[in-house]
């Protein structure tokens, strides 16, 4: 078994950053169930496996310039295979709503030493080590950091210290998720950067536009 990941160096000096990926415990019938009426439950089950298996390859190349945890919703034997796959640190989300999640992730981070904390998806195929180095890059004058998703949520949010704010009355899931984000982080006057727009993988169509854009 691997020994967990506990890397803190990286292109901000001595500051820490820390990365939670966050994914359901897989389970059939309960993740990407939006992929159901196309896969079946078992190829949904197989597609989250597959997203989440990719958004670790993506990331952990960027091991060297942050601490990475997996951050999922339930234990059991194959989510703690893949953490110990991949020398990872397995956390447990608590909350009831997503953005309760969230918010509870984030600061733990912080309360375990981050200077910078990151949360990411486990299906956006094109949000990669050379993204999150760039994110890291772009940070130094920043208080929130976000990559915009095509469907009008976001992919990874990051922040110097926790807003509770950020994580709630956010209708999780619907087209106005980074608007109501961006409105949020304005009222706290938060400087903001913008990544590039990337795309996550939710819908049958976006799952076909992941098989051809990476495997054709």
């Amino acid at each position: 078994m691997l020994l967990p990941r506990f890397c803190t160096t990286n292109t901000m000096g001595e500051a820490n950053v820390h990365v939670a990926i966050f994914a359901k415990t897989p389970r059939q019938g309960e993740v990407k169930t939006r992929l159901i009426p196309e896969l079946g439950a078992a190829g949904a089950l197989k597609a989250h496996v597959e997203l989440l298996q990719k958004t670790l390859t993506n990331l952990l190349s960027a091991s060297d310039a942050a601490r990475f945890e997996l951050w999922v919703t339930s234990c059991s034997q194959n989510i703690q295979d893949c953490a110990d796959q991949h020398g990872l640190v397995l956390k447990m989300q608590s909350g009831e709503s997503l953005g309760e999640r969230m918010k509870n992730a984030m600061g733990s981070m912080f309360v375990n030493g981050a200077d910078l904390a990151f949360i990411v998806g486990s299906d956006c195929p094109e949000l990669n080590s050379d993204y999150l180095r760039m994110m890291i890059h772009n940070s130094s004058e920043q208080d929130l950091l976000l990559a915009p998703a095509e469907d009008g949520g976001y992919c990874l949010i990051g922040s110097r210290s926790l807003h509770s704010e950020l994580f709630s009355g956010i209708e999780w899931g619907e087209a106005q998720v980074l608007e109501q984000t961006l409105s949020k982080a304005g009222a706290l006057g938060l400087n903001v950067y913008l990544g590039p727009t990337i795309w996550d993988v939710d819908r049958p169509e976006d799952w076909r536009r992941y098989k051809k854009d990476f495997f054709s």
